[in-house]
């Protein structure tokens, strides 16, 4: 993903190696288990990130039997409630593997979905007619998004999940906003206070895009 958007941003070849040689040394190895799944991922593998090893051969086999179209037809709709979960990295990463045309990506993608999946705790009541900076503001007035979170991005994201104004925004959508405007809205967000989560707006909207 970082890849990719590094090059969208004008790096060169050299620019890209020297940046895949720094960030390699983060990666930990695989730890999972590579076991065959056992009954339908759905039900079995859904927010089970152990059984990623098995849920991309199981992509594999199905991407090469069915196609692409048809698989994605089958899961998006399954997987697009959930496309804020872990800061939109499963979506993006499905996203951008939809654009290669390499089915080995889609796999990896769609597991990675499958596998960290989440039910996104929500507060009951009406949506909120209000723009996506008053939505941002009001989250900032409830929660300080300047303290530091403790632990990997998603569990951040988690510990904002208790929050109940996080709560109340997580199924909010604008006023007859369609995508290009709140990618537009999600920008000036992120260029006016320049926070980590508000940059994950935009990487959110370009990848539904």
């Amino acid at each position: 993903m970082a890849l990719t958007s590094l090059r969208r941003l004008g790096a060169s070849d050299e620019q890209l190696l020297a940046f895949q040689s720094r960030y390699s040394t983060r990666i930990e190895p695989v730890r999972f288990r590579d076991a065959p799944l056992k009954g339908d991922p759905w039900h079995v593998s859904r927010g089970n990130i152990h059984h990623h090893p098995g849920l991309c051969h199981w992509f594999e086999q199905e991407l090469k039997t069915r196609g692409r179209q048809a698989v994605l037809n089958e899961w998006i709709p399954r997987l697009i409630d959930t496309a804020g979960v872990d800061a939109f990295h499963a979506l993006i990463r499905t996203a951008l593997a939809v654009e290669s045309g390499v089915d080995e990506e889609l796999s990896a993608g769609l597991a990675y979905w499958v596998g960290s999946w989440k039910s996104l705790p929500v507060e009951d009541g009406p949506r909120l007619s209000i723009t996506a900076r008053e939505a941002f503001d009001r989250l900032r007035g409830g929660i300080d998004l300047g303290a530091p979170l403790t632990g990997m991005f998603g569990d951040q994201l988690g510990q904002l999940f208790e929050s109940r104004e996080f709560r109340q925004l997580i199924r909010w959508r604008g006023p007859n906003m369609g995508i290009a405007e709140l990618a537009r809205e999600a920008a000036q967000i992120y260029l006016a206070c320049g926070h980590f989560f508000a940059l994950h707006m935009v990487t959110g909207t370009q990848a539904v895009h």
